[in-house]
């Protein structure tokens, strides 16, 4: 079937191949009336159990206002081909989240609020509202409130989420293509990466003389590179300060990797590790719970020396500052994407060359 326009380019009617063999011309009106009825037929034989809702009037109060009435037709015979079974979006997630189970308890509560949050803000909390059901534009209007006041790294995190979310949809048949296919991700090459100058950690780190958990979170964050919820995990267990090379093993099972790694420890981070123990038990020594407020509380007191939009800008601050020099010093990518489980591709795009080693020496110089 192919569309025919009149002069002045408009639709007035259909050509189609008739079961006789010959062509036929259709209007527009009874075209529709047709297809309209062959996908309600078909709609019926493949999720009979929730047939009206397919219904290309409702689709058409469902979906964008400027759709044609052609658009909303076009939209349910895409998504019949593929829709296999049908599913309500809070179902969904909880199956979704349920297929984390090797994942740590810290990121399935992270993608379980990142997904918990698009569906309450997007509305998607009644059980009617169907995975297969969501738009490109709806999905667009929800991430449109992280463009702007909001971390590059906040957005990008929002719409890693609910790209794997409706990729896994596609495979289990639940929808048939991702709406998030064709939302454009800002880079990390759109400004600078944040990092904290030599200056501003010693300053730190001597108003946090008197607080050995503030101290060790600002040493596995700013000199060793570890991710928040390592940091908070890391044991004293896993410090090699006496090995013929000393390093920090991280734990895999409370990574975001999933795998162990070792982090070799230079002279700096010897000396900082050094000077907070060794004891029993976590480096920081305060729980999960516990250490969010904290923080939070820290640094607002101190937002003279780092303001706090720094902290905003980057939740990754601290960890920033540490790949930044370290490659700095090194000019080692491949030893810090090891060390620090990041990527070649990010280190080049995103901390090569921000700082000379003669700025590299002088953070390093930062000793207890």
């Amino acid at each position: 079937m192919w569309k025919v326009k009149d002069k002045a380019g408009q639709v007035i009617g259909f050509r189609a191949w008739g079961a006789d063999g010959e062509l036929h011309f259709k209007k527009t009106a009874t075209a529709l009336k047709e297809l309209l009825a062959d996908i309600k037929l078909k709609v019926k034989l493949a999720v009979a159990s929730d047939a009206e809702r397919w219904d290309v009037v409702q689709a058409r109060e469902k979906l964008p206002p400027d759709w044609t009435l052609l658009r909303c037709v076009e939209f349910v015979i895409n998504h019949l081909r593929g829709t296999k079974r049908e599913m309500a979006v809070t179902d969904a997630v909880r199956a979704f989240i349920a297929t984390k189970a090797d994942s740590s308890p810290y990121h399935r509560d992270d993608w379980q609020r990142k997904l918990n949050r698009w569906i309450i803000g997007a509305g998607l909390t009644d059980r009617s509202c169907r995975v297969s059901s969501i738009t490109e534009d709806e999905v667009k209007r929800h991430l449109s409130h992280y463009r702007e006041g909001y971390a590059d790294g906040t957005y990008r995190a929002q719409v890693a989420v609910l790209r794997a979310f409706f990729n896994w949809a596609v495979r289990e048949g639940y929808t048939s293509e991702s709406p998030v296919q064709a939302e454009t991700v800002r880079t990390r090459g759109d400004k600078p990466i944040a990092y904290l100058e030599p200056a501003q950690l010693a300053a730190l780190l001597q108003r946090a003389h008197d607080r050995p958990d503030v101290t060790a979170w600002l040493v596995l964050g700013a000199f060793c590179g570890l991710r928040p919820y390592e940091a908070i995990n890391a044991e004293w267990s896993g410090v090699h300060l006496d090995d013929a090379v000393p390093y920090l093993r991280i734990e895999g099972h409370w990574s975001k990797i999933k795998y162990a790694r070792a982090l070799h420890l230079n002279d700096t981070q010897q000396a900082w590790l050094r000077s907070l123990g060794p004891n029993d038990g976590t480096i920081i020594g305060v729980s999960v719970g516990a250490w969010s407020a904290r923080w939070r509380k820290w640094r607002k007191e101190n937002e003279d020396v780092v303001p706090l939009v720094f902290y905003k800008e980057s939740g990754l601050l601290l960890r920033h500052t540490a790949i930044t020099y370290l490659l700095g010093s090194t000019r080692n990518a491949h030893l810090v994407a090891e060390e620090c489980a990041t990527s070649l591709r990010l280190l080049r795009t995103a901390y090569t060359g921000v700082v000379d080693s003669a700025k590299a020496a002088r953070f390093w110089a930062i000793r207890p």
